[in-house]
Protein backbone atom coordinates (compact mmCIF):
# COMPACT_ATOMS: atom_id res chain seq x y z
CA UNK A 1 0.00 0.00 0.00
CA UNK A 2 1.35 3.42 -0.94
CA UNK A 3 0.94 6.45 1.25
CA UNK A 4 0.74 9.99 0.00
CA UNK A 5 3.33 12.22 1.53
CA UNK A 6 1.85 15.25 3.20
CA UNK A 7 3.56 18.53 2.43
CA UNK A 8 5.60 19.91 5.31
CA UNK A 9 3.79 23.21 4.99
CA UNK A 10 1.11 24.29 2.60
CA UNK A 11 1.71 27.15 0.22
CA UNK A 12 -0.25 30.21 1.45
CA UNK A 13 -3.10 31.32 -0.75
CA UNK A 14 -2.21 34.46 -2.67
CA UNK A 15 -4.43 37.47 -3.05
CA UNK A 16 -5.57 37.79 -6.64
CA UNK A 17 -4.91 41.45 -7.36
CA UNK A 18 -4.87 41.05 -11.13
CA UNK A 19 -7.97 42.77 -12.50
CA UNK A 20 -7.36 43.12 -16.19
CA UNK A 21 -3.81 44.42 -15.90
CA UNK A 22 -0.47 43.66 -14.41
CA UNK A 23 -0.37 42.68 -10.76
CA UNK A 24 2.08 45.47 -9.92
CA UNK A 25 -0.12 48.13 -11.51
CA UNK A 26 -3.20 46.75 -9.73
CA UNK A 27 -1.43 46.65 -6.36
CA UNK A 28 -0.18 50.22 -6.78
CA UNK A 29 -3.70 51.41 -7.68
CA UNK A 30 -5.27 49.66 -4.68
CA UNK A 31 -2.65 51.07 -2.30
CA UNK A 32 -3.15 54.60 -3.62
CA UNK A 33 -6.94 54.24 -3.24
CA UNK A 34 -6.54 53.18 0.40
CA UNK A 35 -3.61 55.50 1.32
CA UNK A 36 -3.16 53.70 4.69
CA UNK A 37 -3.36 49.91 4.64
CA UNK A 38 -2.40 46.63 6.26
CA UNK A 39 -0.79 44.07 3.99
CA UNK A 40 0.27 40.52 4.77
CA UNK A 41 2.87 39.04 2.46
CA UNK A 42 5.54 36.36 2.27
CA UNK A 43 9.08 37.66 2.59
CA UNK A 44 11.88 36.34 0.39
CA UNK A 45 13.08 34.09 3.24
CA UNK A 46 9.64 32.41 3.31
CA UNK A 47 8.40 33.99 6.54
CA UNK A 48 5.09 35.82 6.67
CA UNK A 49 5.01 39.53 7.51
CA UNK A 50 2.22 41.94 8.43
CA UNK A 51 2.94 45.55 7.54
CA UNK A 52 0.99 48.69 8.40
CA UNK A 53 1.92 51.08 5.66
CA UNK A 54 1.05 54.09 3.57
CA UNK A 55 1.75 55.63 0.19
CA UNK A 56 0.42 59.03 1.27
CA UNK A 57 3.76 60.77 0.67
CA UNK A 58 2.35 64.31 1.03
CA UNK A 59 0.99 63.59 4.52
CA UNK A 60 4.30 62.04 5.59
CA UNK A 61 6.28 65.07 4.39
CA UNK A 62 3.96 67.40 6.33
CA UNK A 63 4.38 65.42 9.60
CA UNK A 64 7.91 65.66 11.09
CA UNK A 65 7.04 62.97 13.68
CA UNK A 66 6.49 60.39 10.90
CA UNK A 67 10.23 59.88 10.46
CA UNK A 68 9.78 60.13 6.69
CA UNK A 69 12.74 61.12 4.56
CA UNK A 70 12.29 61.60 0.82
CA UNK A 71 14.11 59.07 -1.35
CA UNK A 72 17.70 59.93 -2.18
CA UNK A 73 17.32 58.80 -5.77
CA UNK A 74 19.32 56.14 -7.48
CA UNK A 75 18.20 52.93 -9.06
CA UNK A 76 15.72 50.64 -7.33
CA UNK A 77 17.34 47.20 -6.99
CA UNK A 78 13.96 45.43 -6.87
CA UNK A 79 12.18 46.82 -9.89
CA UNK A 80 9.45 44.16 -9.61
CA UNK A 81 8.44 45.52 -6.18
CA UNK A 82 6.12 48.26 -4.98
CA UNK A 83 7.71 50.69 -2.51
CA UNK A 84 5.67 51.68 0.57
CA UNK A 85 6.36 53.42 3.90
CA UNK A 86 6.20 51.20 7.00
CA UNK A 87 4.34 53.26 9.62
CA UNK A 88 5.58 51.14 12.54
CA UNK A 89 9.26 50.79 11.59
CA UNK A 90 9.36 54.25 9.97
CA UNK A 91 11.19 53.15 6.86
CA UNK A 92 10.77 52.17 3.22
CA UNK A 93 9.75 48.60 2.42
CA UNK A 94 9.39 46.81 -0.90
CA UNK A 95 6.52 44.45 -1.58
CA UNK A 96 6.52 42.00 -4.46
CA UNK A 97 2.91 41.84 -5.72
CA UNK A 98 2.97 38.06 -6.21
CA UNK A 99 3.82 37.60 -2.53
CA UNK A 100 0.74 39.42 -1.18
CA UNK A 101 -1.59 37.21 0.85
CA UNK A 102 -4.06 39.85 2.05
CA UNK A 103 -4.62 43.57 1.75
CA UNK A 104 -7.06 45.70 3.74
CA UNK A 105 -7.58 49.34 4.67
CA UNK A 106 -5.76 50.34 7.88
CA UNK A 107 -7.60 49.45 11.06
CA UNK A 108 -9.76 46.72 9.51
Amino acid sequence: MRYKKKPICEEPKRLNINIGGTKMKDLREKLHEMKDFTVVFTKKDGSERKLNGTVDWARLEADPASGYTPPKGGKDKTSDAVVVWDLDAKGYRSIIPESVISLSPAGK
